[in-house]
């Protein structure tokens, strides 16, 4: 078994084909649900894919698997994508990518620790990652090995930010659209912000704006209750979801943070409200995922529409100011990685050393059995231990021996392999039982 990272992000795909892979929650659980229902045609209809957990994120849906066939789990993998949105964007390789092994694992553990984000050292990420791997839990479909990765990967987030200054400082993507809009308007204070959104990143966007002072804070979101909750939290007001062609008629820099799965502000709409304002300019800084706005509205003129991707040099120069911190990350994020490859490769060797105790074992028993009639009763017991204690002396050194093996070089997974082949053995492999029981809720 292997671990198979596959997705895309913004490091692969712009935001118009990360939008077409966008999971919702539902979505979400109803791809772990088919991926762990996948099988095989091997002669135990083996299953391709053993567990999964999924990230998504406002900058990437990424899919981490346990696998036995890499390749083959990709393409099924991309099937059952195809099915749930049903589009062709995860066809266009360009804009996927797929790692496996230690790769795969050092890929997520830089994510958890804000190394592979947006904006260097964001610590909304690590709040997701925890969440993914929950819902897998919940799920069913993430058993021990995929458990112990994102549980490292979450203890190398907290260790990134308990030892480095990687997050200190307002470094958020809620951040950087403050900036973008200072940079178009200079004074926000004398601004109507209007926030469509009253999730986790409007929230962001809002505590932000609040704290330039803005002539006016409005909230606008689908649930009349979460909108008023945030607008007393910052001494703004709120509108609910009908009146928004209203409230972008008024508002100066609008923040657009929602997780609805189409653009909820058209092209038309927005020329029509243009047309109200008298050609006033509006800022419109799209950070949500799949996008709020459509495209073809920041062609209309006096409309500055700006999404993820236009905060480009926002993130270079948080770079800049963090990259002194970025090594020290880079050494926690190799600590454990180690760590966790050490304890896969102990779970790799230790179902082989069970496998040659109990052949060595059986055979002392079934000797024993056969030698016992020639001995009497008071030598029985002597022989017995004997027997023990000569098997365990001669499975001392080669179990040395085996745990020592360094799976990750040729010549480690090619000794273990010989010692399978010449001890006849078939060890289980308790990474996928224990996933199994796990799935059964009793994991």
């Amino acid at each position: 078994m292997e671990l198979l990272v596959f997705g895309t992000n913004h490091r692969v795909a712009p935001a118009a084909a990360r939008d077409r892979l966008a999971l919702s929650g539902e979505e979400t659980r109803k791809l772990l649900g088919t991926l762990v229902d996948m099988h095989g045609d091997g002669a135990h209809g083996d299953r391709l894919i053993r567990e999964s957990v999924v990230l998504s994120t406002c900058t990437r849906t990424e899919i981490f698997a346990w696998t036995r066939e890499p390749a083959r789990a990709i393409e099924l993998v991309r099937h059952k994508l195809r099915d749930i949105k049903e589009n062709d964007a995860v066809s266009t390789e360009r804009h996927t990518f797929s790692l496996s092994g230690r790769e795969g694992a050092h890929h997520l553990f830089r994510v958890a620790a804000g190394l592979d984000s947006l904006m260097i050292g964001e610590p909304q990420v690590l709040g997701q990652v925890r969440p993914a791997y929950a819902l897998g839990a919940e799920e069913g479909t993430c058993g021990p090995p995929l458990t112990r990765l994102f549980q490292s990967a979450v203890r190398t987030g907290k260790r990134a930010r308990a030892e480095t200054d990687i997050g200190k400082g307002s470094a958020s993507v809620a951040f950087a659209a403050v900036r973008l809009a200072t940079n178009i308007l200079s004074d926000l204070s004398e601004q109507a912000v209007l926030v469509v959104g009253a999730g986790r990143t409007g929230a962001q966007a809002a505590r932000n704006f609040a704290a330039q002072k803005p002539r006016s804070l409005t909230i606008v979101n689908r649930t009349a209750g979460h909108a008023r909750a945030l607008a007393d939290e910052f001494g703004g007001a709120a509108r609910p979801f009908g009146e928004l062609h209203a409230a972008l008629g008024t508002a100066n820099v609008v923040v657009t943070a929602t997780s609805a799965p189409n653009p909820v502000i058209t092209a038309a709409t927005l020329c029509a409200i243009m047309r109200e304002r008298g050609g006033r300019p509006l800022v419109i800084i799209d950070i949500a995922n799949p996008r709020d706005v459509e495209s073809g509205a920041g062609r209309i003129p006096n409309v500055f529409l700006r999404d993820l991707d236009s905060l480009g040099d926002i993130v270079q120069e948080n770079l800049i100011r963090r990259s002194k911190q970025i090594p020290h990350v880079e050494r926690i994020v190799e600590e454990e990685l180690q760590n966790f490859v050490d304890w896969f490769e102990t779970l790799q060797v230790v179902p082989v050393l069970r496998s040659l105790r109990e052949s060595f074992y059986r055979i002392a028993e079934e000797e024993v059995r056969r030698h016992l009639p020639g001995f009497d009763e008071s030598s029985r017991d002597r022989l017995e231990r004997y027997t023990r204690s000569l098997v365990a002396r001669l499975l001392h050194q080669p179990t040395c021996h085996l745990r020592e093996l360094d799976l990750e070089t040729s010549e480690g997974v090619s000794s273990l392999a010989a010692v399978k082949e010449i001890f006849q053995l078939t060890p289980d492999e308790p990474a996928e039982s224990n996933g199994d029981r796990a799935r059964n809720g009793a994991g």
